[in-house]
């Protein structure tokens, strides 16, 4: 016969797996997972369905650029389609009014023979186009501008030359460009994925004990379990019950982005990329662990605070000083993503409750040994431990305490019971 403990455990997991809130945010999940597998067929029924291509006038008074503009524009925005015009500026404003058109360029020389021009759009919400025209115009003065200087094309192309400087890494371990900006990408996500992961559970069940014991469930909840095996249930079914809601996601999401990339467009799928190295496996690995003890931490933290509260306004109170860590943990992590190598960010990332967030970012730059890393997981757990078995005589004293008293107030005695 299963102990009161897991019968405890199994009822109260079960319950909030049935709950309208697990029930309905998993069916919402569902639907996104259905539409973002379908992002492919979208994006082509809507290719398809609807005419995206802009058209822009080029009034080359010139009569020698519109050749070289149309093909170095369309290199760069290749869906724009451009066309030449002899049109009035009048006839082509009347155009942009009724959206014929989408914009037009007035190119022409100026007294100095140089390039002078004139962009005329509705508005500028779409700035790409004037921005990019005045980019080319401005390479070709230059070029105009030298020729009227006697320089030969050969020196021309000289002082045009792009400078280019070869990087040369003594480490033969080093990161190229791209694998940096990868792993980078990876840390961004991971400490905001850390921080939904642990702030959002941990205070889903301190609202939980708050919920028992303003209605005051909890004095019939004590009359079949301790205390400390209640707290101790608390964290194994709510781990589970988080555990449980992470594989649905994660499973929903790597179906629903396989099939997403099999229906995407060609050319769309020319520019994507994705290959997981050996390296960019073991900071998932990494990140997967600071992201169950970031988790554990605060909410083994959050569970003991709320036994003290009597009221929801005491809640609020007594989980602060935890939110605030986490809440500024994770910014100092986000900030920290352009000087992981900072003194600072070194010191953070050895800190209990502040380097779940920080040393994810230091391992996916590779600026951190791997005894460093591990010695890091140790600390939080060693942390997880003592805030455990301090924390365990403060659940125990505090659960039943009704008193009007401060939460300071309340929380000091408990410790000081035995």
């Amino acid at each position: 016969m299963k102990s009161k403990f897991w019968n405890y455990v199994l009822y109260n997991y079960f319950r909030k797996i049935k709950s309208k809130v697990f029930i309905g945010f998993n069916i919402f999940l569902i639907i996104v997972g259905l539409v973002l597998s379908q992002l492919g067929t979208i994006v082509k029924f809507f290719n398809e369905t609807f005419d995206y291509s802009e058209t822009i006038v080029i009034v080359d008074k010139t009569k020698q650029l519109y050749s070289r503009f149309e093909e170095d524009f369309n290199h760069l925005l290749s869906d724009v389609h451009l066309e030449q015009s002899n049109q009035s500026e009048e006839v082509l404003d009347k155009k942009i009014e009724d959206g014929t058109i989408s914009a037009y360029f007035v190119i022409a020389y100026n007294d100095q023979h140089l390039l002078e021009a004139t962009y005329v759009a509705e508005d500028f919400s779409n700035n790409s186009h004037y921005t990019i025209g005045e980019q080319l115009l401005s390479s070709y003065n230059k070029e105009i501008a030298m020729h009227s200087a006697g320089l030969t094309q050969e020196q021309i192309n000289l002082l045009t030359e792009n400078f280019s400087m070869t990087k040369i890494s003594l480490d033969e371990n080093a990161q190229t460009a791209e694998e940096s900006m990868g792993n980078l990408a990876i840390a961004y996500v991971s400490i905001m994925f850390i921080f939904l992961f642990s702030y959002l559970y941990s205070v889903y069940a301190g609202q939980e004990v708050m919920e028992e014991k303003t209605s005051r469930v909890m004095e019939i909840i004590i009359t079949s379990i301790s205390p400390m095996k209640q707290l101790y249930g608390k964290i194994v079914y709510n781990s589970l019950y988080a555990l449980t809601q992470l594989t649905i996601f994660m499973t929903l999401f790597l179906v629903s982005f396989q099939s997403m990339l099999k229906n995407l467009p060609e050319d769309i799928m020319e520019n994507i990329s994705i290959m997981i190295s050996p390296d960019q496996a073991k900071i998932v690995i990494y990140i997967i662990i600071f992201a169950i003890v970031a988790y554990l931490v605060y909410l083994v933290s959050v569970l003991i605070l709320s036994s003290i509260i009597s009221s929801v306004e005491e809640y609020q109170i007594a989980i602060s000083p935890i939110m605030i860590i986490g809440v500024v943990s994770f910014y100092i992590g986000i900030f920290g993503i352009t000087s992981p190598e900072a003194p600072f960010i070194k010191i953070m990332s050895m800190i209990p409750f502040i380097s779940p967030y920080i040393m994810p970012l230091r391992i996916a730059t590779m600026t951190v040994s791997t005894s460093m890393i591990w010695l890091s997981i140790a600390l939080n757990i060693v942390v997880i431990i003592l805030v455990l078995t301090f924390g365990a005589r403060v659940y125990k004293n505090g659960i039943l305490n009704y008193s009007g008293d401060s939460v300071f107030k309340k929380f000091i005695q408990a410790t000081k019971k035995s």
